[in-house]
């Protein structure tokens, strides 16, 4: 008989609670081996559910008088743990809420304590015991702003501690796989549990196979070089004392942040003051030049991608996450190492002093675009927001005067077609609203464009190597075009329309021709519409080693400083602005051929972030199929031989294919139905019907209301890969 059959027998038998020396001294338990043995055979017999070990580590079998249920946890998305248990052949399932897991995993074998209460079917239960976990470790998520590790895709209230020094080189948004140890303490319905670091997996940014094939495809690799990942164990993950020597010290300085909400590789940030009637603005970049030094692995890595590609819920960074998202990311109470650009602006908007220096700062707060457009465009003061109002004002004011500097000189602004998507763990788009710039995103645009043009107008002078953002005027033909057919649309203007097709016809195509169509309309349905025609007229910016001035902004000198971490045309002038300012000798080896390849990568970037939007737009509206069968209005917002665009709810495109129902009028750009004899112009609002969705085609067809062929299946999904 081996012990587990003792151990039972004995305690079936006396029917009475017995320690673990109890035990041992009635079955006679004696020497270092036996013992394991033994000890062994009871947490067999408990992971089994034979036996039951109370609060006092006191064993007695496992039958109707314990009134506790063991079996295998299971713990859905949403964090709600199921578990069943089966005597005499008849199934009793329990429910755990989230709240009473008390720190356990999926599969994870347990002890509950039922409740009499039933939910959803399935009796109440809270976890007491956790006999033993499915698997020594899991996956977690680093929360770095609370230092503690969180299950990763998963609900369940575990939270992870871990106390050396192995956080030291993780950022924000970092997947590891740990080992779970011991539970430390329990606060708030939390367990927490000591752990230890097996392996870094991964990061919550890191893409999903849908994605990883569309950055294959326009040339992101998701992989570093083996040489590029051996110099980041040369970077520290703090701001060294040493790295401060000679620069300027704003630690002091009230400084701070606004982006996203999901934004983790913070590029600016932005500070200000009133001298007299003069602003005095300060925007500080992130000092990526100091850590990617020219000519390094990872500057070459850089390079080479061009760019960071920011997909729908995923990002292929230009430079690690250990740099991105850590050493060079502006984190709030954290000192960082930065290039800063101070401007002295006066009331009507001109720089009249600039500096441009190194410098070590600390941000304060890391804000967020919603919480500071409720601040200045709902007067509501967000917990935590209290002490930066005032700044945020004078921010906002400092704004509007460069605002209406862009609108005086020409600067084309165009509607944005972008939309907000908003995911859920799995990557399932569960939200899609159309993307609105407000006063906050306002601030920072203004600020960054301020500091670009400094930064060009200040060094471009010195004529040494310099990156140009350029953008050159449209081609005669295909402007007079786009004027020409918003002419015939009836939608602007007429006015305004006849002086731009005069001025252009005379050669004299500048942004103060096209910009007052655009600024009548910004508040009008078709402001989309126009703007779509104009942009496709326009001819594309590009990175350039010569200055040609920029068409779109209306600007003699532009430049991209603002963002080295996610561009690596940023980063470029970084290394020649230092070189300028620190009196040393710049060559520029290459820069036509460099300024090219960024510009080609960026193209690809655009490309890949609109496919991947589409994707999730399919995916959303696919799922939406039912409550798309009944009419929704769009906009018609282009035509061609084949079809009609349709823009729905101003946040996603569908076609309508002509098939054999609808005759296109190339001349007289419109639409007509050989059924109704309706005509169909862009602008026209059409109601619509969805027809079919495909997630690898990347398409929408739509029919409108009224308008179906008489064999429409209302009903076609096309089949997801």
């Amino acid at each position: 008989m081996n012990f587990e059959e003792k151990i039972l027998n004995y305690l079936t038998k006396t029917k009475k609670k017995q320690t673990f020396d109890e035990l041992r001294r009635v079955l006679e338990i004696k020497g270092e081996d036996v013992l394991a043995s033994f000890s062994n055979a009871l947490e067999n017999l408990e992971i089994k559910g034979k036996i039951y070990v109370d609060e006092y580590n006191q064993y007695k079998t496992f039958d109707k008088d314990v009134h506790k249920v063991h079996g295998q946890i299971h713990i859905s998305k949403q964090g709600e743990g199921y578990l069943s248990s089966i005597k005499d052949g008849v199934e009793t399932r329990y429910f755990i809420q989230n709240r009473y897991l008390n720190g356990t995993l999926p599969k994870d074998i347990v002890i509950i304590e039922p409740s009499t209460k039933k939910y959803r079917g399935c009796y109440l239960g809270k976890v007491e015991k956790i006999i033993k976990r499915d698997r020594g470790w899991a996956i977690f998520e680093y929360d770095k702003n609370k230092e503690i590790f969180t299950p990763y895709n998963i609900k369940t209230n575990l939270r992870l501690i871990i106390k050396n020094n192995e956080c030291k080189k993780l950022v924000h948004g970092d997947i590891v796989a740990a080992n779970v140890g011991e539970i430390l303490s329990e606060k708030d319905n939390k367990a927490f549990y000591d752990g230890e670091i097996e392996k870094l997996v991964g990061h919550t940014d890191d893409l999903d196979k849908e994605n990883k094939i569309i950055a294959a495809n326009h040339g992101f690799s998701t992989k570093f070089s083996d040489k590029s990942v051996q110099e980041l164990k040369n970077i520290p993950s703090q701001v060294q004392e040493t790295d401060c020597i000679g620069r300027i010290d704003l630690r002091g300085e009230e400084i701070f942040t606004i982006d996203g909400i999901t934004t983790k590789d913070i590029d600016d940030a932005v500070s200000i003051k009133k001298e007299d009637d003069n602003y005095v603005l300060k925007v500080h970049i992130a000092d990526v030049s100091h850590y990617v030094s020219e000519g390094s692995a990872l500057a070459i890595e850089a390079k080479n991608r061009g760019n960071s590609l920011y997909l729908a819920d995923g990002v292929v960074p230009m430079l690690p996450h250990q740099l991105s998202n850590g050493i060079c990311s502006l984190n709030p109470e954290e000192d960082r190492l930065t290039m800063t650009v101070e401007m002295k602006i006066t009331p009507k908007g001109k720089v009249i002093y600039f500096d441009v220096y190194e410098s070590v700062i600390k941000s304060r707060k890391q804000m967020d675009y919603d919480s500071v457009n409720k601040i200045l465009e709902e007067n509501i003061v967000p917990i935590g927001y209290e002490e930066y109002t005032e700044t945020l004002k004078l921010m906002e004011e400092l704004s509007k005067i460069l605002e209406k500097n862009k609108t005086n000189r020409g600067c084309l602004e165009f509607a944005s077609s972008e939309v907000k998507i908003t995911t859920d763990k799995e990557g399932k788009p569960i939200h899609i609203t159309p993307h609105k710039q407000k006063a906050a995103e306002k601030i920072i645009e203004n600020f960054m464009l301020a500091a670009n043009e400094t930064v060009a107008v200040g060094f471009g002078y010195r004529g040494g190597p310099l990156v140009y953002r350029v953008h050159e005027a449209p081609d005669k033909l295909q402007i007079t075009r786009a004027l020409e057919a918003l002419k015939e649309m009836g939608i602007c203007s007429e006015k305004r329309i006849n002086y731009a097709l005069s001025e252009v016809s005379k050669g004299n195509i500048n942004p103060q021709v096209i910009s007052p169509i655009l600024n009548e309309l910004k508040d009008n349905d078709n402001y989309i519409t126009v703007s779509q025609i104009l942009l496709q007229s326009m001819k594309k910016a590009v990175y350039a080693p010569k200055n040609i001035g920029h068409f779109g902004l209306s600007l003699e000198d532009y430049s991209q400083f603002t963002s080295p971490i996610r561009r690596f045309s940023d980063l470029q002038l970084h290394y020649f602005v230092k070189k300028y300012i620190k009196g040393e000798e710049v060559i520029a080896e290459d820069l036509k051929e460099t300024c090219e390849h960024i510009s080609m990568t960026e193209r690809e970037a655009d490309a890949a972030e609109r496919e991947s939007d589409k994707v999730k737009i399919a995916r959303y509206v696919e799922s939406k199929f039912d409550e798309y069968q009944t009419p929704h209005e769009g906009t018609v917002i282009g035509m061609n031989q084949y079809g009609l665009t349709v823009r729905v709810e101003d946040t996603w495109n569908g076609k309508v294919n002509y098939e054999e129902h609808f005759r296109y009028h190339k001349n007289d750009k419109k639409v007509t139905s050989k059924k109704t004899g309706n005509t169909y112009k862009i602008a026209d609002k059409v109601y619509v019907l969805l027809k079919e969705v495909s997630i690898k085609d990347r398409f929408i067809l739509l029919n409108i209301n009224g308008e179906e062929p008489v064999e429409y299946e209302p009903t076609k999904v096309l089949k997801r890969n």
